[in-house]
């Protein structure tokens, strides 16, 4: 989940361009298949939604076994981030371009993650 979260980051701090993101939750966090030392993992993440000041970035875990044959997908999550400002307060981050229909079918999952993030942290 550390790589994840720190693959997620990346992700987060390019799109932004921002001084720094925080990771805000982690959601639908799914294990497929277990992870051995030895395995050779690759890490795909992506944003897929945006707000005003957080992004929903869906992280997936590959791993090739020992190294040898084809990736797997082992791991995957959205992670909700936002974007910080120097003085650490949330600032606005760029629009989302949605263009094939991969990117809207992910959006559309990404914002039914967060709108249900939302709703939990409301019952808190």
């Amino acid at each position: 989940m550390e790589i994840m979260d720190s693959s997620a980051a990346m992700a987060a701090d390019r799109f932004s361009n921002t001084v720094g993101t925080v990771t805000a939750s982690v959601e639908a966090l799914s294990f497929r298949l277990p992870v051995h030392v030895g395995d050779v993992l690759k890490t795909v993440s992506k944003v897929v939604y945006t707000g005003h000041t957080s992004m929903v970035i869906k992280v997936d875990i590959y791993r090739y076994d020992r190294g040898l044959g084809d990736p797997e997908l082992c791991n995957s999550a959205h992670f909700i981030f936002v974007a910080m400002d120097a003085d650490r307060k949330p600032t606005p981050v760029p629009a989302l371009e949605v263009t094939t229909d991969a990117d809207k079918q992910a959006c559309e999952i990404a914002k039914t993650v967060r709108e249900q993030s939302l709703k939990i942290k409301s019952l808190e």
